[in-house]
């Protein structure tokens, strides 16, 4: 299988929820301490953080796993770290600062958390069968720059047990054609709003939605509905 990304044999699957959140936020995962990854409705007995389950079945190349993207792993684990340890105070405020989660780089860094959600996208379209096209995630991620219609939004997740998924993407539509393709990566209490947003003057869509070109100096973080 070739590696969607630069079309060179793929060998390697990412991971849908990252190994360091999994790790972060569980601790050490065994065949006597198992937990358990929901796709969708489907979900799994994982025994470690490196289990098959928890791997998107589309294939990317070692150097687009490491030297290319890896860069956006480790800001989106800093900042996914930020979000766990600091959660009450981001719920009652409302609001992310970036400033104090990447001090002195909060553009290149989150620009880097864009570009995580741009891999973990393609990696789906990549598997699934979605309304959308590779094609604007490729090119971002070649090209080290935002997915133009690409919008991610963070906030709290309700949960009773401890628990990692991600959501079934779905799509709503307006006059009959998708306007957002959407889902929900879910680490614990804190979840990402991932959005396509294809009618981008559809102001609605991207209220409290997060994107490189916004000049806010904060993000939002709100408590999601489930």
């Amino acid at each position: 299988m070739r590696c969607w990304i630069c079309g060179e044999e793929g060998n390697t699957g990412e991971h849908l929820i990252k190994a360091s959140d999994l790790r972060y936020y569980f601790g050490d995962i065994t065949n006597k301490e198992p937990v358990y990854f929901q796709k969708g409705e489907k979900s799994w007995e994982m025994q470690s953080a490196n289990s098959k389950y928890v791997k998107s079945e589309a294939k990317i190349c070692n150097s687009c796993n490491s030297n290319k993207t890896q860069p956006y792993d480790k800001d989106w684990e800093i900042l996914s770290k930020y979000m766990q340890n600091n959660h009450s105070r981001l719920l009652s405020n409302g609001k992310i600062k970036i400033s104090n989660v990447f001090p002195g780089r909060k553009s290149e860094a989150m620009l880097n958390v864009h570009l995580y959600f741009c891999k973990l996208f393609g990696c789906r379209l990549a598997a699934e069968d979605t309304p959308l096209h590779l094609e604007p995630f490729k090119s971002s991620i070649n090209g080290t720059k935002p997915c133009a219609n690409l919008y991610i939004e963070f906030g709290s997740w309700d949960i009773s047990n401890k628990f990692a998924g991600i959501t079934s993407i779905q799509a709503l539509e307006v006059n009959g054609r998708p306007a957002v393709v959407f889902w929900f990566y879910i680490i614990g209490r804190v979840a990402v709003y991932v959005s396509y947003i294809k009618k981008l003057e559809i102001t609605r869509l991207k209220k409290n939605c997060w994107h490189p070109s916004s000049i806010t100096k904060d993000v939002s973080f709100r408590k999601f509905n489930t």
